[in-house]
């Protein structure tokens, strides 16, 4: 902190630096930058060498970073990794992670319930399918979380050396193996039932809860400077269209496996039964971008807080 400053300066600065995170909804880490940054700057516009008044001096440093493309340039060349990944090609990478993992524990879930018959009757299949699904939303958060921690500190993960198309050519390509693996297990309500007690109650949660959790890990991942409002929008939007896309297949995967397409008398519910899966996952995605919000606007108001009793 430059001492040629008055306290009253300083404040001014303080309240600009607020202002300013809270627009364009930077974190508490860049906000403490951004405010480094500005005293810098009116400490640079004082020592030159026209005379200039400390309130001429705060007035040009809040019109310097009042600018929204004076603020992403100095973004940009603060944190040169996060900026310059692209939105599409995290979309891609969060697309090749989640598909590739999914299809891991999707075979891994089938191969056991192929291996033990007694696991696909009610409660053994649901306590299953929880638990892949489960596994594989916190493994593809621990990989993105780790790729992100090495973004910051100026090291390219591999996978974000390729170009989104590729990412998704193949993440298509493996999830049409899985669909079409030999592999198929389906529910059978002859099994005998499997009495879990209470931990029914954590598999209806796990099972309700994933597709939300996932579309959130999504909207984590994507959401970096240089942010925008609509950015959370298509994310979500990429995110319940790929659900609804890898659903339906799966059900024409599964009639494939199964060597018998549907009739044509049943082709009408098979019809809403698709149209109600789009309609489940953009709710699924709307609840994820309202708890995303909330959580957001809460660490700021937090950071805000902090910032305000130093």
């Amino acid at each position: 902190m430059d001492d040629k400053l008055s306290p009253a300066t300083r404040e001014e600065i303080q309240a600009l630096c607020r202002k300013i995170s809270v627009a364009h909804h930077l974190d508490a880490e860049i906000q403490e930058e951004l405010h480094g940054h500005m005293e810098d700057k009116l400490a640079a516009y004082l020592d030159g060498e026209e005379a200039l008044s400390e309130q001429d001096a705060f007035i040009l440093v809040r019109e310097h970073f009042g600018d929204p493309a004076a603020l992403k340039r100095l973004l940009q060349d603060v944190h040169v990794h996060e900026t310059h990944v692209s939105l599409a090609l995290r979309l891609a990478v969060a697309f090749a992670v989640t598909t590739g993992l999914h299809a891991l524990f999707g075979i891994a879930a089938r191969a056991f319930l192929h291996v033990w018959p007694a696991a696909r009757g009610m409660g053994g299949f649901q306590a299953v399918v929880a638990l892949a699904a489960t596994t594989a939303i916190v493994v593809s958060w621990l990989l993105l979380w780790r790729w992100q921690r090495g973004l910051a500190a100026g090291r390219t993960p591999w996978l974000l050396t390729r170009r989104p198309v590729y990412l998704v050519g193949v993440a298509a390509l493996v999830w049409l193996l899985q669909s079409l693996a030999p592999i198929s297990v389906l529910f059978d309500g002859s099994a005998p039932m499997l009495d879990l007690g209470n931990a029914w109650l954590i598999i209806v949660a796990a099972i309700t809860a994933w597709p939300v959790l996932q579309c959130i890990v999504w909207l984590w991942w994507c959401d970096r400077p240089p942010r925008r409002a609509r950015t959370a929008g298509a994310v979500a939007g990429v995110w319940a269209l790929w659900m609804w896309l890898s659903s339906s297949l799966g059900i024409l995967g599964g009639c494939l496996r199964a060597g018998a397409l549907p009739a044509a008398a049943s082709l009408p519910m098979l019809a809403q039964s698709v149209a109600m899966m789009l309609g489940y996952f953009a709710l699924c995605a709307a609840i994820a971008c309202g708890l995303y919000a909330a959580a957001s606007y809460a660490a700021t108001g937090l950071a805000r807080a902090s910032i305000a009793r130093r």
